[in-house]
């Protein structure tokens, strides 16, 4: 069976199933773990507030260590990491938001940004300190760490270019900075002319598409997209917004997300229009949003999406929800329609394999 037929079967079946058979069912429709599309922001006092695709608050994760937190990324098994900007190290949760501790090290003073490297290790950038770029192997082992020229401060945001050994970073100055990981050895600024406004903080390669070895950077004022020249070839904005920090693209490759410190907004922005997408507050107030990134995000560094792919909810999912949710006769009513939506699966699998042989 054709997977973009058996997903909108799937979803059909949910949606029917959820409103004519019992609507409150419509409600519950966000898995358990993490499903591509999903919005996490850091908004301090050593919390992450885990937001659906479309703004709605899911949970709030908490560290409960306290302090900033800032850059955050997914491994593979879509494992969150954050960066504990005031608690000097990483914290690592599970895909469905268990907090599973601090992760690696050693860390120096104020981690502040998190990126994945092809083969699941990982760097970490550092605001203050010895400011140097950190590397590590995926369990966490320290492999190495690079002395990096500074601008008005340190390695504060970071992305590892496709050839794995170029990493772009910021150092809250005028300047996207570069310096080559494997060579050991600090590389010519990316962009020649300054950038239109100071502080220039999160920044993303675009990987893939028209816009494909542009970067994205928010600069406080405002965010920009630089080509691969390092020239400005386009602005994005939001009026009465003024302190544009964090910054991720969205797995659509055709937007990006972007908070500002200052409001506590969180702005989705089309890519090649500039059009505001959506939009939603965090509720925390201002100097509390200094982060943020969405599974199945876009990097450079990696050969394919980091993070989950889109998770259907299918009969199965949705009787196991009724069992524990709802009342028995439901659950009667949805057993038939369960079952024999496996077996159709199940056939068409085998259907779907046997073309393949021949």
């Amino acid at each position: 069976m054709n997977k973009s037929f058996t997903t909108t079967f799937t979803i059909t079946l949910v949606l029917l199933l959820g409103t004519s058979i019992y609507p409150q069912l419509a409600m519950a429709t966000h898995s358990p773990t993490v499903v591509n599309g999903d919005v996490f922001v850091s908004i301090g006092s050593g919390m992450v507030q885990w937001r659906e695709a479309g703004g709605t608050l899911h949970a709030t994760l908490d560290t409960l260590l306290g302090g900033f937190t800032t850059g955050c990324a997914f491994d593979a098994a879509d494992n969150l990491y954050v960066t504990m900007f005031s608690a000097g190290t990483v914290f690592r949760f599970d895909n469905a938001g268990t907090p599973l501790g601090v992760f690696g090290g050693p860390y120096n003073t104020s981690p502040e940004s998190i990126v994945f490297n092809a083969v699941g290790e990982y760097y970490v950038g550092h605001a203050d300190g010895d400011t140097d770029i950190r590397h590590f192997s995926a369990a966490g082992a320290l492999i190495d760490q690079d002395d990096v020229l500074g601008d008005a401060r340190g390695s504060d945001w970071i992305d590892l270019a496709a050839d794995q050994s170029t990493m772009f970073y910021t150092s809250e100055g005028f300047f996207i900075k570069k310096y080559d990981v494997v060579g050991n050895a600090q590389l010519a600024d990316f962009n020649a002319l300054a950038l239109p406004s100071a502080s220039a903080f999160a920044l993303r390669i675009i990987p893939a598409g028209p816009f494909a070895g542009d970067v994205l950077v928010a600069g406080t004022a405002a965010i920009y997209r630089l080509d691969a020249s390092g020239t400005v070839v386009a602005t994005y904005d939001k009026l009465g917004e003024d302190g544009w920090f964090a910054l991720n693209l969205d797995p659509d490759g055709a937007s990006f997300w972007s908070a500002d410190f200052g409001t506590a907004d969180v702005v989705k922005f089309d890519i090649a229009t500039g059009a505001e997408l959506l939009s939603f507050n965090t509720g925390t107030g201002p100097g509390t949003v200094f982060g943020l990134c969405v599974n199945g995000e876009l990097t450079s560094a990696q050969l394919t999406p980091v993070g989950g792919e889109v998770i259907p909810i299918d009969a199965v999912a949705l009787l196991t929800l009724a069992m524990y949710s709802q009342p028995y006769w439901f659950v009667l009513l949805s057993l038939p329609i369960a079952i024999a939506f496996v077996a159709i699966k199940s056939k068409n699998r085998k259907i779907a394999n046997h073309c393949k042989l021949e």
